[in-house]
């Protein structure tokens, strides 16, 4: 079954949830990076530096959050000129759109899913959440871009 996604979702101002473009550092043991999208049930939530769920993050089982890898875990991706999307494990596709890197919390593109957009503004990249691997490896994630 294939999923198709509105290129024109309507954006929705004042919804709960809200999305962001992450940057993440592992140190240890297959040191490296990798992006992630991840979808937050609300603002606060992507303020709390806890770890999200999903299979970017094993073990963890918090339902608010959800991480997924853009692309391998050894590449970092270029957010800007090019629409990315990701799709997560209960078939909902995230998409964004951001055109070009503008100054600290100024107007970047869009980002949709199947459900609504949102407006996406570009971050400081602040550390959003760290998470430590069983072992030797550890990662922190840094915004790039936060949408809502």
């Amino acid at each position: 079954m294939s999923v198709i996604i509105s290129p024109t979702a309507p954006i929705v101002t004042g919804t709960a949830d809200m999305v962001m473009a992450v940057n993440c550092a592992v140190i240890g043991s297959n040191p490296g990076g990798h992006s992630e999208m991840i979808w937050y049930n609300d603002l606060a939530r992507s303020k709390s530096q806890n770890p999200p769920s999903g299979p970017a993050n094993p073990g963890v089982t918090d339902s608010s959050a959800l991480a997924i890898v853009v692309a391998p875990y050894t590449n970092y991706v270029v957010w800007e000129g090019q629409e990315l999307s990701a799709t997560y494990p209960d078939g909902d596709t995230l998409v964004f759109d951001i055109a070009y890197r503008p100054p600290f919390e100024e107007y970047a593109g869009t980002a949709h899913n199947n459900y609504h957009g949102w407006n996406c503004y570009s971050d400081d990249l602040r550390v959003v959440y760290q998470y430590n691997y069983s072992g030797s490896k550890n990662k922190t994630c840094y915004a790039v871009y936060y949408c809502e």
